[in-house]
């Protein structure tokens, strides 16, 4: 028997993670119940100690797993170190997320739980045959209905009181229906979910209950956590379930609403729409909204975003009925009962091993009443062999999915290839171009569309065909800048067409991009020369041969075609066509005419300007050139006045990454890391590259810093001597460039392809490294390593060995003696608040070493990222019981000088730091060098320096890295736990033990010494000379 490894990864804490959870303990439960013999099924999550027993034999961090189901927020896409990868992603708001979409392809399989969740992802480009309806389950459904008792009418809402789940538009139905509470007798029952959670400090319920006092009386509101007993109790206990969502991916809820016999009112249309039907539940009418700008908080959507808009009236109207005869509506709830017992888990759980079964064997769904799978193939076969029979099929799989757009091209295509067309067909296409009209297209993304235009003739002499009699666009702002880069984020190699002052070749350099310009303008062309980017003086469109890159992932067009002669526009746009890689990105930046701002004054000042250019017409002309127009992405600038409009269109066909070799004669050298922070790979970075800055190697350096800190004066005055500003990194060759970067960002550098000879000093706190690591990290020709434990890290991760250099860090030379201590009092904990740090373990430690009123210890916590109120909760969480904890820890999270952090480090007898990984250790280094005792894991990069003589070790084990880590970049790989009851006995010896401790503090003082910065210098100094020879 060959055994097949499942692993369900992500939260299993209910309370914590809502649906998510809930999911995840089902399919771990009902997949080890019915699936195969041959199948172990395991899980992995650090939430084991917050759910119920039965799921704790689950646990299985150390097997190799032929299949990893994953479902955790936000997604995380890198495949996992064994096996295939299926990744749970549900979606609300119409297409995903654009930086969703690479990750994506990563996953063997995504599973949604509604075909309305399919049909997003669908929408957003992503190949229908790799996305799976596996349906949430219930677990247990009523054998028949009950009477429902009229009085007291019990509305029961359940879901997060959020603007998506619509609990507005209950609490304006409810005041419209029912304002008078002497008059209806009601009650609502509100089961608020994710309040302190994942739907924290967003809840309406509180402007709601005060701005309809007369509903809010008859509400009672409940939000602690609820077992399943429970909540099936209070869902029976109530007669109807509302639940006018704006948008939902499945709707849970409401599913066990109608499982327990409830009468369910809805929304018409979202993801409850495959069980919610006009038979099972009483339907609220709305229409769909569609938002503009495509943006859901920090998200850049791929396409088209929207949201159902249920009608107050609608639910009003809907609500009396139901008050005035619940009778009438028995029919709807058996019907309810019956659709409800097609979604037991037990029904649920063979459809899902039927995929993972298909998975495994590398199959495709087999789903032959699956639209969104078959339409692709229908469109081929109509375009190379039209058939009435098969028009009509396809016509109607179109219009069923409401993609009218693709069935009206479709229609027009066949009726110039059929030798006759019915006039039925005719009728259709008229009333199929009126509707495509009253609402955007979604599918503009879609491979079915893909498939259609590319089939269709595409002629580059045909300019005088389009039609020139829509409105249009305006004038550029350096603000949008930073939104329409984002378009370019996959993307490695980008042109400007006109680049002008170069505000978007500045932002893609910084991003990382291999950028090139061109412009008509003599005296900026020479400006951006001069600032060493790839730019070139020529007028457009016919200088644009004169580029020497053959190819682009993406090309700019920005405030520039509306300057051009529409036969000059054609020429842009088709020779455009033909220098972008298959998959590469055009975006055409232009007036919006349309805005009275725009067309009655803006466009006229500039005496350059010959025509403005509608987005309808420039998506005719894309696509007259083989190009896709994206509609969700491609719009009107909203959220900058409306003042431009943007078009945004790709090539079809997977992408191919094009690189640019770059040249120079002298001595240079290029390091860029995060110079401006107080971090260690800061200081790193800071300290080694003033090896180069005092020889005759000339240094420049490109500060990565995200915000830049104010280092003490000596440092900034270096690192400004030295910075040369993002936007004159471009174009310039180096003979060497070195990278100093974490690991998750080397992942991204924009400058590790800059250089002759390229090293990157980085580091990794885990096992194995990731594989897109070890791919980015064949791209240098040397890496520098902190310490012998990276290393073999790298090493053990298939990195070459005679590619690695170890160069340890250091600290500042020392000059003072270790005092004598006659009693320890003070620890102190240096460290940026992260999971890898694990302050958890070392508070727990801590508070059992010296529990409550103890006057033995007094621990200095001085971290970063974490403010004080989420200090709080985070030690009412990690140690309930240490209720004085603020009498023992005092708590810094502020910056502080260079004077008041040496006190910080005179004041501290002890240093304590549980880290589940370091890379070096540098805080313990520089602890060593202050003369203080040193507590520290037994494994790590600080090993390499600390010892039993000159620290207290502490045992540790290998652990995984569970994904509710703060770090995506770790999942799923091992690290150290240091044992928490060694460094209980730890932190009690160095107490009671003052000679032990004074011991270990004098050795580690003589350690440090050897260990400076000068050292490190030298060996950097001495390699990039050897390097350079």
């Amino acid at each position: 028997m060959i055994l097949v490894n499942i692993i369900v990864e992500g939260k299993f804490s209910i309370a914590e993670a809502g649906s998510y959870a809930k999911i995840n303990v089902a399919l771990t439960k009902y997949l080890t119940r019915f699936a195969p013999d041959d199948w172990h099924i395991g899980l992995s999550s650090r939430d084991i100690g917050k759910i119920s027993e039965d799921l704790i034999p689950y646990e299985s961090y150390d097997i190799a797993p032929d299949i990893v189901i994953r479902q955790i927020w936000p997604p995380f896409w890198e495949r996992p170190h064994s096996g295939k990868l299926i990744v749970i992603q549900s979606w609300e708001f119409g297409s995903v997320p654009s930086n969703w979409l690479t990750g994506a392809q990563n996953a063997d399989a995504i599973w949604v739980p509604s075909t309305f969740c399919k049909k997003e992802w669908v929408q957003s480009g992503i190949d229908p045959k790799k996305i799976w309806v596996i349906p949430n389950g219930i677990d247990e459904v009523l054998k028949n209905i009950h009477p429902l008792s009229p009085r007291p009418f019990r509305i029961l809402f359940i879901g997060g009181s959020i603007y998506r789940k619509g609990i507005d538009v209950l609490f304006s139905a409810l005041n419209m229906a029912f304002s008078d509470g002497s008059t209806y007798p009601i009650e609502v029952i509100i089961k608020d979910m994710g309040g302190q959670s994942f739907y924290a400090e967003q809840s309406l319920l509180p402007k709601l209950m005060q701005d309809f006092p007369n509903i809010a009386s008859r509400v009672r509101i409940i939000t602690e956590h609820l077992s399943n007993q429970d909540m099936a109790e209070l869902i029976k206990s109530c007669q109807v379930l509302v639940h006018p969502y704006r948008g939902e991916g499945f709707g849970l809820p409401i599913l066990e609403a109608m499982a327990q016999g409830l009468l369910v009112i809805t929304s018409f249309v979202g993801g409850a729409s495959d069980f919610a039907n006009e038979n099972t539940a009483l339907l609220i009418k709305g229409q769909m909204n569609y938002l503009n700008p495509p943006l859901i908080g920090d998200y850049v959507l791929s396409d088209q975003g929207y949201l159902f808009e249920p009608n107050v009236e609608d639910l009003a109207r809907i609500l009396l009925e139901a008050y005035s005869n619940l009778d009438r509506f028995s029919a709807i709830r058996m019907n309810a009962l019956d659709v409800a017992n097609r979604y037991t888990w037990r029904n649920i759980i063979s459809t899902a091993i039927n995929s993972i079964q298909s998975i495994l064997e590398d199959s495709l769904p087999t789903d032959s009443e699956d639209i969104l799978n078959n339409i692709e193939q229908q469109i081929v076969q109509v375009m190379e062999h039209p058939q009435i029979h098969q028009l009509v099929q396809c016509i109607g799989s179109l219009i069923r999915v409401e993609d009218f757009t693709s069935a009206d091209i479709l229609l027009s295509y066949s009726m110039n290839k059929l030798d006759s067309m019915p006039e039925s067909l005719a009728e259709l296409k008229r009333n199929i171009n009126t509707t495509r009209l009253q609402a955007p297209d979604c599918w503009s993304r879609s491979k079915h569309r893909a498939a259609l235009m590319m089939r269709l003739p595409h002629s580059t002499n045909r300019y005088f065909d389009i039609a020139h009699v829509w409105e249009g666009d305006d004038n550029a702002i350096e603000r949008i800048t930073e939104v329409l880069g984002q378009y370019f984020s996959a993307c490695n190699t980008v042109l400007d067409v006109g680049c002008g002052r170069g505000i978007m070749m500045s932002y893609l350099v910084q991003q990382g991009k291999d950028v090139w310009g061109i412009d008509h303008d003599t005296l900026l062309i020479d400006k951006l020369k001069n600032q060493g980017f790839n730019a070139l003086k020529g007028s457009i469109p016919h200088d644009l041969n004169q580029i020497p890159q053959k190819q682009f992932d993406g090309i700019f067009v920005g405030h520039i075609i509306e300057h051009l002669l529409g036969s000059d526009a054609n020429t842009l746009i088709s020779w455009a066509a033909s220098r972008l890689a298959p998959n590469g990105i055009l975006l055409i930046q232009t007036p919006n005419f349309q805005n009275p701002v725009v067309h009655e004054m803006v466009f006229w000042q500039d005496v350059t300007h010959i025509r403005p250019y509608p987005l309808p017409l420039l998506e005719e002309m894309v696509k007259f050139h083989g190009l896709l127009p994206i509609k969700g992405a491609s719009r009107i600038l909203t959220e900058f006045g409306g003042l431009d409009a943007v078009l945004v269109a790709y090539k079809p066909e997977k992408p191919t990454m094009v690189y640019r070799n770059v040249t120079a004669n002298e001595k240079r050298v290029l390091w860029s890391g995060v110079f401006q922070t107080f971090t260690g790979i800061g200081l790193e970075a800071r300290e080694m590259a003033k090896a180069v800055s005092g020889s005759n190697i000339r240094l420049a350096l490109a500060d990565l810093s995200p915000t830049a800190e104010p280092l003490p004066r000596q440092d900034q005055d270096w690192v400004e001597q030295y910075r040369v500003p993002g936007k004159a990194l471009g174009g310039k060759s180096y003979d060497v460039s070195v990278t100093h970067l974490p690991m998750g960002s080397v992942l991204y550098s924009p400058l590790r392809l800059w250089g002759k000879y390229r090293i990157s000093r980085t580091m990794f706190e885990a096992r194995p490294l990731p594989k897109s690591a070890v791919v980015a990290l064949g791209k240098f020709d040397e890496i520098w390593v902190p310490s012998s434990f990276v290393r073999d890290l790298f090493v053990e991760s298939n990195i070459p060995s005679d590619k690695i250099l170890t160069i340890p860090a250091g600290v500042q030379p020392v000059s003072k003696s270790v005092k004598i201590r006659r009693a320890i009092r003070t620890f102190l904990s240096i460290f940026h608040w992260e999971t890898r740090k694990d302050p958890e373990t070392l508070l727990r430690a801590f508070h059992r070493a010296f529990p409550n009123n103890s006057t033995e210890a007094h621990l200095i916590i001085k971290v970063s990222g974490i403010d004080l109120a989420i200090f709080e909760k985070f030690m009412f969480w990690c140690c309930p019981s240490w209720t004085n904890w603020a009498q023992q820890v005092t708590f810094i999270n502020r910056s502080l000088t260079e004077i008041e952090l040496e006190a910080v480090y005179d004041t501290a007898d002890v240093f304590v730091l549980a880290s589940h990984g370091e890379g070096f250790g540098l805080p313990y280094l520089e602890a060593m060098a202050r003369g203080l005792v040193v507590i520290a894991p037994e494994a790590g990069g600080q090993r390499d320096f600390c010892n039993a003589a000159n620290s207290r070790l502490v045992t540790c084990h290998e652990a995984s890295v569970s994904t509710d880590c703060d770090m995506p970049i770790f999942y799923g790989r091992q690290w150290f736990q240091v044992d928490e009851d060694d460094l209980v006995n730890a932190l009690s010896t160095i107490v009671k033990d003052v000679e032990y401790a004074n011991q270990i503090a004098q050795e580690g003082y003589n350690t440090a010494k050897n260990w400076t910065w000068d050292r490190s210098r030298e060996i950097v100094l001495s390699r990039l000379a050897n390097i350079l020879r």
